[in-house]
């Protein structure tokens, strides 16, 4: 028997949109035995050609009745992965290894969803790469025989890359090397590439490094013409441009910030007001002032999105002449700012503002820990170093207190996840890795921070005119309805997904703090919302509950910060921004929200990533030790601890712990012994040995030590 595409194609539209098994397609057919085979060949070559589709399971059917998603796929170093869809609230699609098609880890791809659950969980197949996103990789080179090939650093990338005789750049076997893709895989064809830089031997901790930044995408040098222009930049301030600023020299104004700053972009000045309250000065450094719009400096600005700050170095958004130099407000030296005057009332509330080109002068640079404990009183000879200053710290102290309250009251969520402050010695080697201190000299920068940035938000707003906000989003009402079913187990009862507050969430903050769960609630609660980003369209500020925000604060390290000012700058009374170029802006702005909110997750994932190999160097130094921690978090198949002594966490194994099957309690996140009824739950102490670092997946493990036996 003899079949037809048309009638393979006029049996699956009969079906109404269902994926027929192959066993069903040929019963449908009328497919008598003896032509089965043929048959089977010919759909599978009818698949083969695109005229139908070939699903999970062996079901097919018609191109047109199977969805599509676009998204960027995340790779698991497992093989499977998920296509995040660009369409808003629609759910990942899950891809299987062999689904994958030659798709990278970071790639934009066209998928079909092959199947869906009734519970939403999907799964499917990609069917095109969009837009790669790596063109260089680094990885190992490795030889065998007359074959090499780079085996990637980055465990999400499955893919290894071989490298054709001649193309090997001098590398030698085990050295960590940069290949550029000069062939992408596919179904039936592997990678190719080329070696491009030769990056040295792994045990080198700066090759590490090295891997790292080509891994993100990061860039380090300057070209030629914007080291140029930043050398050009005058070292001093113009006498005709001093002259048309406003004056705020005689302020006492000071820079706070961490020890370890690399830039001082943000100052502050105080005056108490007869009546009552305060008035707020917040000057930031007049980058746009020295950057040139479109010229080679903002270009390459744009292209890095922002500073990226590692441990023992930094990366950052402009030249040194600029980032350390002439924008940076070091003491005893006049600078030029934008200042942003505010007029608050005992209560906090913002009666009145000014913004204004300015030239200010900072009395002192000084350090957070110095502050807080100033604002403590228990040092007396910092009290008499700072004396000049202190009136205006403790006026500070007392206004962002204020501030604070008052923000918190209206809703504002308040995370508080601890950090991990690196402490090197003077060859650059860590000596402790400790949880970073929140002190309240933390705090009453925030709080001037949020409000100038609301204040200059509000400002433009009310312009009506092109503006870059500071946006996020409401939650994801499933994701929220999940963190409920956590809340619960307990005992924290949350309301209505579909309407809850900020408020209602900082609430919860507050009663979990110094509990077990606080750390896991606090994670899950971030996870759950939606990441914050840039925007051209105002759609507020869920997380700090403002209807209006945007980031005016850090034109050193933020490249929408640059952009702000400059649109500041047009509303002030010399601004000067014509109607065409009103129109400029509002055309580029949704290509720089996207690239600056791009850029920023870059270097928060390789920041974080240089933080946990660092853990990972100082671990492997202490293979054998045992620490006390409590569990910081429990999964299936194990349970988190974080080291009492250490801000570091690892994993214990359940496959590590014999003579015992655990039971892994959901609700109240607990592993159970099935034979010796032990448990380990959120916040129980427990003592740990250091057992495995594995440096290439920035993973630590951890044993529980056997007991000494009694002789």
């Amino acid at each position: 028997m003899s079949v037809t595409d048309e009638q393979i194609l006029k049996a699956l539209r009969a079906s109404g949109g269902r994926h027929l098994p192959m066993r069903q397609l040929l019963k449908v057919l009328g497919v008598p035995a003896r032509s089965r085979p043929t048959v089977r060949r010919r759909i599978k070559a009818l698949a083969e050609a695109g005229g139908l589709v070939r699903l999970r399971g062996s079901r097919y059917g018609l191109a047109e009745d199977v969805r599509h998603v676009v998204g960027r796929i995340t790779c698991h170093p497992d093989g499977y992965g998920f296509v995040v869809p660009e369409t808003p609230d629609e759910p990942d699609l899950y891809i299987a290894r062999r689904a994958m098609r030659g798709a990278m880890d970071g790639d934009r791809v066209e998928a079909r969803i092959d199947d869906e659950e009734p519970d939403g969980r999907r799964a499917g197949t990609v069917i095109n790469v969009l837009e790669r996103a790596h063109t260089t990789v680094p990885g190992r080179f490795e030889r065998a025989g007359a074959h090499a090939r780079v085996v990637p650093e980055d465990p999400r990338l499955h893919e290894d890359i071989y490298i054709p005789s001649g193309e090997a750049g001098g590398a030698k076997a085990g050295q960590v090397v940069l290949a550029e893709i000069t062939q992408y895989p596919v179904r039936d064809r592997d990678a190719r590439g080329r070696v491009v830089a030769v990056l040295g031997w792994p045990e080198d901790p700066d090759v590490e490094v090295a891997v790292i930044v080509a891994k993100h995408g990061l860039i380090e040098a300057f070209s030629a013409e914007a080291e140029t222009e930043a050398d050009a930049t005058p070292d001093a301030i113009p006498p005709d441009e001093r002259a048309r600023r406003a004056d705020f020299t005689d302020l006492i104004t000071v820079t706070i910030d961490p020890l370890t700053a690399r830039d001082y972009d943000d100052a502050i000045s105080i005056e108490p007001r007869p009546e009552g309250g305060w008035r707020l000065h917040v000057h930031i450094a007049d980058v746009s002032y020295y950057v040139v719009e479109g010229g080679p400096l903002d270009v390459e600005a744009l292209d890095r999105g922002c500073t990226v700050y590692f441990p023992d170095r930094a990366i950052p958004m402009l030249p040194p002449a600029l980032s350390s130099e002439r924008c940076t407000l070091g003491p005893g030296e006049e600078k030029l700012a934008v200042t942003v005057a505010m007029e608050l009332t005992g209560e906090g509330e913002l009666e009145r503002y000014e913004i204004a080109e300015s030239v200010i002068l900072s009395d002192e640079r000084m350090i957070y820990a110095d502050v807080a404990k100033l604002l403590e009183g228990e040092e007396e000879r910092l009290e008499l170093r700072y004396a000049h200053v202190l009136d205006s710290l403790l006026a500070m102290a007392d206004c962002a207190r204020v501030l604070r309250a008052r923000r918190l009251e209206l809703g504002s969520v308040d995370f508080d996840l601890p950090e991990a402050e690196i402490i090197l010695n003077a060859a650059g080697r860590i000596e402790a890795i400790l949880k970073a201190e929140r002190t309240e000299a933390h705090q009453m920068i925030e709080e001037f921070m949020l409000l100038a940035n609301r204040t200059v938000a509000g400002h433009l707003a009310e312009r009506e005119g092109p503006m870059l906000y500071r946006v996020h989003e409401q939650p994801d009402p499933e994701k929220m309805s999940r963190f409920a079913e956590l809340c619960l187990a307990f005992g924290h009862i949350l309301p209505a997904t579909a309407s809850i507050k900020p408020g209602t969430l900082q609430r919860l903050l507050e009663t979990v703090k110094g509990r077990p769960e606080e750390r896991l609630i606090s994670t899950v609660m971030l996870r759950s919302m939606m990441q914050a980003r840039y925007s051209e369209e105002n759609v507020g500020h869920f997380g700090l509950a403002f209807d209006c925000y945007t980031h005016f604060t850090s034109p050193i390290r933020r490249y929408p910060d640059l952009v702000v000012h400059r649109l500041v700058k047009a509303t002030l009374p010399n601004g000067r921004a014509s109607k065409r170029k009103a129109e400029a802006w509002t055309r580029r702005l949704p290509e720089i929200a996207e690239l600056s909110s791009e850029r920023e997750r870059v270097a928060e994932a390789a920041e974080r990533e240089m933080v946990d190999l660092k853990k990972c160097h100082y671990m492997l130094g202490r293979i054998g030790e045992r620490f006390d921690g409590y569990v910081s978090g429990v999964v299936p198949f194990g349970f988190f601890v974080e080291l009492d002594e250490l801000f570091v966490e690892g994993l214990v194994r359940l496959s590590n712990i014999p003579g015992d099957y655990f039971l892994f309690d959901e609700k109240t996140h607990t592993l159970i012994g099935d034979r010796s009824g032990k448990h380990f739950r959120l916040g129980d102490k427990v003592r740990v040995e250091v057992a495995d670092v594995d440096i290439t997946r920035r993973r630590i493990d951890f044993i529980l030590p056997r007991p000494a036996h009694r002789r």
